[in-house]
């Protein structure tokens, strides 16, 4: 009965909102909408409302509200909408979910493959609603749309960290109980997301855009100082989400930026302010540790804590080498059908003794290959790396890095092979950041609008 009254409340708001997008809408409705789902990047855990099992966030909800809207657009052949070019990449994703139909028939767990799929669905919308209201003319706004959203949610991870440092309940500073100090040994931001490796995910898109931009060297010098200031702050947020991963991935994408761009940015001055940069927050870091907390684990722990897992001798490493190992152990009677969505927690955790079936690879190219098959792998992967190796091109043919067409252009291409690197080593599919950003950069190539300004 409860169901039966849920199905008819659901179905009335998706008529009532149809209505009103058909009445009274249009183009520019969408086009907020993509923005909104922008915004929305950060907040993957708070705000959220179980329901069935799972989580239901904000940017899920806007990307229903943007499917209905589109169709009620579609059906009213709103001009705009109409004359929208259609991408190579949106027929890789459908040949995604194409492609996966033969392990469906291999679930065993229905609700597990219900709301896992379903997840799935709704971020590669994310993607296709952000890609088709993202322009070159808006790009540069919605990153830095971007940035200030994420400077206020790391002012939350602020109040995080203060508060388990000084021993707040985790109910009052919305931490998960496994990412405490009372488990680490120090505290860990996670801010508004699952968990801090995910936050720290995150951060590739403020620290890379703030970098570029001081590589671009802007002539004003109020925006040089705010820029350093802001790459401070984020900087040092991002390494007290203790995500060693994550760090090395950023290292290596920032310095290849660098090299790769020695020829467009002053690199020597950079260089010499990034010294005393770094040099100012690990020192800050450091003692901020020994000043409060002088018992708990010093900068040396914490490096012990990061080369044990570098050498696969801690128990967070050893776990997901064991996942890891089950996977494979499926995959050689799986290798063309798959076994369906989120079928590998099913399988593999009476092996782990689990309570639930929601274990994951750690691996999302190797999940997606047991779950979906090998040729949904090749669409995934093609969706992927399309929309970097058409804006790498793009980048190759430009003679000024500078503008602000390419520093997004870059911040992006940046932040999604970072992520694209660091997915080696967590999972599900289902991350929502990733596909907001593909949606950007996506947008910016399809859409591009030739007005180039210089970033000042």
């Amino acid at each position: 009965m409860e169901l039966v009254l849920f199905g008819i409340l659901g179905a009335s708001i998706i008529s009532i909102i149809f209505i009103l997008v058909y009445t009274y809408g249009s183009y520019n409705w969408l086009e907020k909408l993509g923005l909104s789902i922008v915004i929305s990047l950060p907040f993957e855990r708070i705000p959220s409302i179980e329901i069935g099992g799972a989580n239901l966030r904000i940017s899920q909800v806007l990307v229903i509200i943007s499917t209905i809207t589109f169709c009620a657009l579609i059906f009213k052949k709103d001009k705009v909408l109409m004359s929208k070019n259609h991408q190579i990449e949106w027929w890789v994703g459908i040949g995604f979910f194409v492609f996966s139909i033969p392990s469906w028939f291999m679930i065993t767990d229905v609700k597990r493959f219900l709301v896992t799929m379903i997840a799935t669905v709704l971020c590669f919308g994310a993607t296709f609603f952000v890609s088709l209201t993202t322009t070159s003319k808006n790009i540069f706004s919605r990153i830095q749309v971007s940035v200030t959203v994420l400077f206020f949610t790391s002012v939350f991870g602020v109040y995080q960290f203060f508060g388990d440092l000084v021993g707040v309940s985790p109910q009052f500073t919305g931490l998960r109980e496994q990412y405490t100090k009372a488990v680490f040994g120090i505290p860990r931001i996670q801010s508004t997301a699952i968990e801090p490796l995910y936050y720290a995910g995150m951060l590739y898109i403020p620290i890379l855009f703030l970098v570029i931009t001081l590589l671009g060297s802007p002539k004003n010098q109020t925006t040089r100082y705010t820029a350093l200031s802001k790459l401070t702050f984020f900087t040092i947020i991002f390494l007290l989400t203790i995500s060693k991963g994550a760090s090395a991935i950023l290292l290596i994408v920032t310095i290849g930026i660098i090299i790769i761009g020695r020829n467009q940015f002053n690199i020597r001055e950079l260089v010499m302010k990034m010294l005393g940069f770094f040099a100012t927050v690990i020192t800050s870091i450091i003692g901020l540790f020994q000043f409060y907390e002088p018992s708990r684990p010093t900068i040396l722990d914490i490096t012990g804590n990061a080369l044990s897992t570098l050498g696969l001798e801690s128990g967070s490493s050893a776990e997901r080498l064991d996942f890891v190992q089950r996977a494979l152990d499926l995959l050689p009677n799986n290798i063309i059908t798959g076994i369906g969505s989120g079928q590998f927690g099913v399988l593999a955790k009476n092996a782990f003794k689990a309570d639930s079936s929601f274990i994951i690879v750690n691996n999302v190219y190797l999940e997606v290959w047991l779950e979906m098959g090998i040729l949904s792998l090749i669409m995934f992967v093609s969706f992927l790396i399309i929309p970097v190796c058409v804006s790498s091109i793009k980048l190759a043919e430009e003679t000024n890095w500078k503008t602000q067409e390419n520093i997004s252009r870059i911040t992006l291409i940046g932040s999604l092979i970072a992520y694209y690197v660091q997915w080696n080593t967590f999972s599900p599919i289902f991350i929502m950041p990733i596909f907001i950003l593909i949606g950007l950069l996506s947008g910016l190539e399809t859409n591009i609008i030739k007005e180039k300004t210089q970033y000042e």
